[in-house]
C-alpha cells in the first residue's frame, strides 16, 4: 500500500455534536437509508442504542457506522 496516497477522513463529530446539535452527515445518511432501503433494521438498532446512550447525557453518541 502506498502511504503517500492515504488521507485522513474526519470522524462524526463526537466531541462537538449532540442530540440537540446533530452532525449533518449523520442526518443525511439516516434520511438516505429511510428513503432508499425498504428494510433498515441495522440503522433502527443503531438509533435505539443511541437513544439509550443519550438518555443521561446528550453528547454520548455512538457512531451509526459501527453498527
Amino acid at each position: 500500500m502506498d502511504t503517500e496516497c492515504l488521507s485522513v477522513v474526519s470522524g462524526i463529530g463526537h466531541k462537538i455534536k449532540s442530540v440537540n446539535n446533530p452532525d449533518l452527515r449523520v442526518e443525511l445518511v439516516k434520511e438516505y437509508v429511510h428513503k432508499h432501503f425498504p428494510s433498515h433494521s441495522l440503522l433502527d438498532y443503531a438509533l435505539a442504542v443511541e437513544k439509550v446512550t443519550t438518555a443521561k447525557k446528550d453528547t454520548v453518541r455512538p457512531s451509526v457506522f459501527l453498527f
